[in-house]
């Protein structure tokens, strides 16, 4: 939830500068295409053994909530590889 808000704000603030492209994140890693797209629940694995478990938005959420702001700047999502 909390990176649509951030996603949300940044295109609120730069809609309007054809210079400023979106380089939305590169996470979550280790997932399907759909979770990737759609979101989903996220159990993500972490160095010490333990998971970290959260729910994604998905690339189309963020994509979503930015193009509702009106902004129409680049924007690159990071494939699955």
């Amino acid at each position: 939830d909390n990176s649509t808000i951030f996603w949300v704000d940044v295109a609120k603030r730069y809609q309007n500068d054809p210079c400023v492209l979106f380089d939305l994140f590169n996470e979550p890693r280790d997932v399907d295409w759909f979770v990737w797209k759609d979101g989903g629940p996220v159990a993500e694995k972490q160095k010490d053994g333990s998971t970290l478990n959260y729910r994604t938005p998905g690339m189309q959420g963020l994509l979503d909530g930015i193009r509702a702001t009106g902004a129409k700047n680049l924007v690159v999502a990071g494939g699955l590889d």
